[in-house]
């Protein structure tokens, strides 16, 4: 186990204590309560991830994920984990070149009395250090705020009011943005109809494209929870009617995930998904945007200015080996 003093990157407070990074087994027992405590999904700290049992175990266990590329750290003879950050392997490809050995930065999260203390840029060069022991040649993480460095892609966040109830109770959203919502009181004729469009769109005729998205439990800083769906993959089949399939994909996966009691759908304007057809299925523009960063390590050759790309450049679906 590693011990460290670190007060050349720590506040004065955070240098008096000595630190130590976990073993991942120890992680393991305790980043539940961390995630629960620490992990915030918005910028004021009102809405925070509340994954359920075997959550975070699904999300740090793709293939190829490696023990040392979870960075965890306590302070040095006591039981608490305060901050926590993961490197999960995802193969890429960027400008026509694949890139196997990629990481995406995720879950960084510190718990709130040890924010601003330098502990963050702790966990984060010890993690760039492992990925570049591990031989990782590039490293995709996000942020909600502009940086310094130029991002690789800058994308408008849209959402989709499912369950407005919900959604007003958690302080997603603000009365006036739910003109789109789902009426709760929807007659027995437009639920018929959502039963046949549903089964239209997973009905036996060619495949003209995929959509996918994940659920994520939230919890409001005052206990109330909700769900909410964030759009994964979309692709369309070469040669489908883009717009016709793409509504078709979108409605599909909207009803589907109100079924399943998501209080709102979350997307990126990428891909096919420009800010105008979201806006035209109903969704709205956020307050922020996605930035998101390539990190290339020290044995890539890399510009110090990468280009950005145009969101309309950059495919929704994972690469698959």
């Amino acid at each position: 186990m590693l011990f460290l003093t670190l007060s050349a990157v720590l506040s004065t407070s955070a240098s008096r204590a000595e630190f130590e990074f976990w073993s991942a087994s120890r992680i393991a027992r305790e980043l539940p309560p961390l995630i629960e405590a620490a992990y915030v999904a918005t910028d004021d700290d009102e809405l925070r991830l509340d994954p359920p049992p075997g959550m975070l175990r699904w999300m740090l266990s793709p293939p190829g994920m490696r023990d040392e590329l979870q960075v965890g750290i306590g302070v040095r003879g006591e039981a608490q984990l305060i901050g926590f950050v993961a490197a999960v392997p995802s193969a890429l490809r960027l400008r026509g070149e694949r890139h196997q050995a990629a990481v995406e930065v995720s879950l960084l999260c510190l718990r709130r009395q040890w924010r601003g203390q330098g502990l963050t840029r702790v966990l984060l060069e010890e993690l760039r250090r492992r990925c570049d022991a591990a031989g990782v040649q590039l490293a995709v993480y996000t942020a909600s705020r502009p940086r310094r460095v130029r991002p690789l892609l800058r994308a408008a966040c849209f959402h989709r009011p499912l369950l407005a109830k919900a959604l007003l109770e958690s302080a997603f959203l603000r009365a006036e943005a739910t003109d789109n919502a789902a009426d709760p009181n929807e007659s027995a004729a437009a639920k018929e109809q959502t039963r046949i469009t549903a089964a239209d769109v997973r009905g036996g005729g060619p495949l003209l494209g995929f959509i996918s998205f994940t659920l994520l439990p939230l919890r409001s800083a005052w206990g109330k929870r909700l769900v909410q769906a964030q759009l994964l993959g979309l692709a369309l089949t070469p040669g489908a009617p883009t717009e016709e399939t793409l509504e078709r994909l979108v409605d599909g996966a909207l009803r589907t995930a109100r079924r399943e009691g998501a209080a709102v759908f979350n997307a990126l304007a990428v891909g096919d998904l420009s800010p105008a057809r979201l806006a035209a299925l109903g969704f709205v523009q956020g307050d922020g945007e996605t930035f998101v960063h390539v990190e290339h390590s020290s044995a890539v050759d890399a510009a110090d200015e990468p280009q950005t790309i145009d969101p309309s450049a950059v495919s929704w679906t994972p690469m698959l080996s």
